[in-house]
């Protein structure tokens, strides 16, 4: 992966640090109010001076991020076993945590009918039978 910046600067900011690594164990670690540098080969400056001076600060905020309200659609595909195909028109009950019954008929493909903002841990599926469950 290449990052760069044809018109400015690059900046990476995170909220527990950013590590800067190149492969073998040399890494430059930011994290919070410290820099630090470490590596099991060399540390090599070409520079003409170094100037030390007193402890500086820049403070970047974070991003904020839209939260997505994301539907929870769950589709399960009923299959041969020996096959793999999907079997078409079975019909089928789903009883999910809360009590509620999804009933319904595969499609040609085998799948379950879409379910919207519904969690399906620890549901049941059962198959029906022509003459019922």
């Amino acid at each position: 992966m290449q990052l760069c910046s044809a018109a400015g600067t690059l900046t990476a900011n995170a909220a527990n640090g950013v590590v800067l690594s190149g492969g073998g164990s040399a890494y430059i670690k930011v994290q919070g109010d410290n820099v630090e540098i470490g590596g099991a080969g060399n540390l090599i400056l070409k520079i003409i001076e170094i100037k030390k001076e007193g402890p500086g600060s820049l403070s970047m905020p974070l991003p904020k991020f839209n939260q997505a309200n994301v539907a929870h659609n769950e589709k399960f595909i009923l299959t041969d076993e020996l096959t793999g195909r999907g079997l078409a028109d079975r019909a089928y009950r789903i009883k999910l945590p809360d009590g509620k019954i999804i009933e319904g008929m595969t499609n040609k493909l085998g799948e379950t009918s879409v379910t919207k903002d519904q969690v399906a841990q620890g549901m049941i599926f059962q198959l029906k039978k022509a003459s019922g469950i």
